[in-house]
């Protein structure tokens, strides 16, 4: 897959995702925070929640993205949220939840997701939302 083509499908996996977490009444806060561990693809608050995004696409029936997803990717997306929390003050009393978002485009006219609670040690718990 070329990277246009691959910069593409993540923009349209985040663009759902964005629509699907603001039809749930989440308010967008940041879409592409740039932090030096790394991007959150998109940060939305709730109540005294925030939610930090990590948005993984895949076209192939065969792979399953967040197995793909390494330790180290999720430490990385946990200290760029507290990254976050420290420049951002305003949300300092906030909790906060990380998530890892997987969407398949695999079959034609047909998209799955589950998005599902990370802790930093990579254990993906139940399906979240």
């Amino acid at each position: 897959m070329t990277y246009l083509r691959k910069k593409m499908l993540g923009s349209l996996g985040e663009f759902i995702l964005k629509k699907y977490f603001i039809s749930k009444g989440f308010s967008l806060i940041y879409q592409g925070y740039q932090t030096k561990f790394g991007e959150i693809d998109l940060i939305f608050s709730s109540s005294q929640t925030l939610y930090f995004v990590e948005s993984k696409l895949t076209t192939s029936s065969l792979s399953s993205s967040y197995s793909a997803w390494h330790k180290k990717q999720s430490q990385n997306l946990y200290k760029a949220a507290q990254l976050f929390l420290k420049k951002e003050q305003i949300y300092r009393n906030n909790s906060i939840q990380v998530l890892f978002s997987e969407l398949n485009f695999s079959q034609k006219d047909y998209i799955t997701w589950n998005i599902y609670p990370v802790d930093i040690n990579k254990k993906f718990l139940k399906r979240a939302i």
